[in-house]
């Protein structure tokens, strides 16, 4: 048991070491620079932020030799895991259907690793830093998530027939609060906001290089580090339809995965499900198709459907109802449809951002795709019973908000990585589905670029430039305009025995040799056991109310 006393002895020394300006009035520029959200210099990230570069850092953090070999025997990992077409969810125990990936699955981990032949056509190369301090938690347990964004060189050209190949693997480290508290993240805070005054990009990469691989103190970071990508991850877009004279499907496909060690000596990419993606046959009339067992898969949509009208409705229309309710402590004029100080700019960038659902990880898939099936408003689902069911019994409440049953599955649909990246491609024509509606004006999901939001010449959304920069810059500019409350005791506690817990998994994975993750079943044994163990620590930590955004998703 950790010591309170000892812990408020030692807690000025601790607050000294970690943040020595913890209480000084914060930097605060009108307005914060896009650089202090998304830095997307390609020529300035090509050698700071190289593929290799970074799968070496993961694994000197796990105390792996750095060589050649490692790098590509981790990177194979991820690649020998499209070749499975089921995986099984450990949570509700259904065995759940992916899309095999031949293309993807025949690359070489070497040609991934490799930017420095220019006739190497699959090499990863960073074209985006994104600040995602806005996913931070309710509890300030963690500061949130910080991303490098890697793509091919250039999209693949085959001529008309396949399309272009294309890939995305963006790495989504979570960062550890070291403290506790909103002053534990302050100096995160701060550091983004602080490029706002540099305008040089080798600079700028300069900077970023130091605080994602070597830390901005003893206390805060590496952002590289196993530990942010086992409980953060690593997620990837995949559209790789050619090798060679090989020809693959064309279907767009997002996939997730964890990093960690369970021998001591080598290291995985372990894929675990899609978050807020749940099964999108579990919006249909009929027992799920494509998860095994029938009678089990038949309980979870049973399940769902009485989960869906009893917590997840509710978040999914959270937002319109604290925008009208004066007395909540997040209410906010500008969002307001029926105040003077409305603003329809803002409260759709705040729609798009905060719109969301805590989905129980036991309803989510291992994939999240264009293909109709995965598309809760697509042709392939009939959501008619749902509606009927789930949906309309409530539509009381969501009239008061102006929703109907529609735009409460198309919300639903949208929040899925899918959903945000192209949404009802494989179902209605793009955008006409609707999410609201305000007098006569219909809001519909903002526009990818082609089913990403950053693409291989480092180029931004519409969606981003528009609505999530704009809303992720102003969450920033609150916490550094705003000098934050001392730690308390309790923070500190708290803090201190999570990294206990987390010291003793660690402890726990380099005491395990010679077991092969990528063929022991998740949740069996002992290597299934850890993985659990990683992830039931993720989903408590998943499932928190954010800070910023109360229904927290990943995209």
């Amino acid at each position: 048991m950790i010591s309170v006393a000892k812990l408020r002895m030692s807690t000025a020394v601790i607050l000294i070491a970690t943040h020595s300006s913890a209480y000084a009035q914060p930097y605060c520029p009108e307005p914060l620079k896009q650089h202090s959200i998304v830095f997307n210099d390609k020529a300035a990230l090509a050698d700071r932020f190289s593929f290799r570069k970074t799968i070496n850092a993961v694994l000197k953090s796990q105390g792996i030799a750095v060589t050649k070999e490692a790098a590509e025997k981790l990177v194979s990992t991820m690649l020998s895991s499209f070749v499975a077409d089921d995986f099984v969810n450990r949570n509700s125990q259904l065995r759940m259907q992916v899309s095999e990936r031949p293309m993807e699955s025949v690359l070489k981990a070497s040609d991934l690793l490799d930017a420095d032949k220019p006739d190497n056509p699959f090499a990863m190369v960073p074209v985006g830093l994104f600040n995602r301090l806005d996913l931070v938690p309710e509890d300030w347990s963690d500061c949130g998530e910080h991303r490098i964004v890697y793509t091919f060189n250039k999209a693949i050209d085959h001529g008309n027939s396949p399309p272009a190949s294309r890939m995305t693997i963006i790495f989504e480290a979570r960062l550890r609060n070291p403290l506790g508290g909103q002053i534990g993240c302050q100096p995160v805070a701060e550091f983004w906001a602080n490029l706002s005054k540099l305008a040089d990009g080798g600079v700028i990469a300069d900077e970023l290089d130091r605080f994602y691989y070597t830390g901005l103190s003893a206390n805060i970071g590496p952002v590289v580090h196993a530990d942010n990508y086992r409980f953060g991850q690593v997620r990837g877009n995949l559209f790789v339809n050619k090798v060679g004279t090989s020809t693959g499907p064309v279907q767009w496909n997002l996939r997730e995965w964890i990093i960690t060690s369970v021998d001591g000596n080598s290291s995985s990419f372990v894929p675990v499900t899609v978050k807020t993606n749940p099964l999108a046959e579990l919006y249909g009339a009929g027992v799920p198709a494509t998860a095994a067992p029938q009678a089990r898969a038949a309980t979870v949509k049973d399940e769902f459907w009485r989960e869906f009208k009893g917590s997840y409705l509710g978040q999914l229309i959270e937002f319109d109802e604290v925008a009208t309710d004066k007395n909540h402590k997040n209410y906010d004029k500008r969002l307001d449809r029926t105040a003077p100080e409305f603003d329809l700019k803002v409260f759709k960038s705040y729609l798009f951002s905060k719109l969301g659902a805590r989905f129980d990880d036991k309803f989510n898939e291992f994939q999240s795709s264009v293909s109709p099936i995965d598309n809760p408003m697509g042709p392939a689902i009939d959501n008619t019973a749902f509606k009927q069911t789930v949906v309309d019994p409530e539509a009381a409440r969501l009239a008061k908000v102006g929703v109907d049953s529609t735009q409460l599955v198309a919300r639903a649909a949208a929040v899925t990585c899918a959903g945000c990246h192209n949404f009802f491609k494989a179902g209605p024509p793009a955008g006409t589905a609707p999410i609201a509606k305000l007098g006569a004006e219909e809001i519909l999901w903002p526009a990818s670029l082609n089913f990403v939001h950053i693409d291989e010449k480092a180029a931004l959304s519409p969606a981003l430039t528009e609505f999530f920069v704009p809303f992720r810059r102003e969450q920033l500019e609150k916490l550094v305009c705003k000098p934050s409350a001392p730690i308390t005791v309790e923070q500190l506690v708290a803090t201190a025995e999570v990294q206990a817990r987390d010291r003793s998994i660690l402890r726990l994975q380099q005491s395990i040799r010679a077991l092969a993750p990528q063929t022991a079943p998740l949740g069996a044994g002992t290597t299934g056991g850890l993985i659990s163990q990683i992830q039931d620590d993720r989903e408590a930590q998943r499932l928190k109310p954010g800070f910023f955004v109360q229904n927290r998703r990943s995209h």
